[in-house]
């Protein structure tokens, strides 16, 4: 399935490279240039930045996933686990105990389109 990211998707992985790139850069014996702020790159540097790493979102190579949808994913996967142990030592539950459950999966839906 492709994905169509947005573009503060975009500018923010593609900003988080440049930064993390220029910060190594010299560990590396890459220092025949000034570092640049991305605001201050050349457009066509930047615009090749972008275009890549949209590429890349859309091919599925880089996933984009919001915090808001691992937090939900997290949540998710505490109410499971939750709910194994109270199988595994017998207790009792109802419907009303997989509240936790249902909201975790509400609250993953809700970001299903972030």
């Amino acid at each position: 399935m492709t994905y169509t990211p947005k573009p503060q998707q975009v500018e923010l992985l593609a900003k988080a490279f440049h930064i993390a790139y220029e910060r190594l850069s010299p560990v590396f014996g890459w220092t025949s240039q000034t570092p640049v702020e991305w605001e201050y790159l050349p457009d066509n540097n930047r615009n090749l930045m972008l275009a890549t790493v949209a590429e890349l979102i859309r091919n599925g190579a880089m996933p984009w996933c919001p915090a808001e949808r691992l937090e939900a994913y997290r949540e998710l996967a505490h109410e499971t686990l939750k709910m194994r142990e109270w199988f595994i030592s017998g207790q009792v539950y109802t419907t009303g105990d997989m509240g936790g459950i249902f909201a975790a999966l509400a609250r993953l839906e809700a970001t299903e389109h972030e």
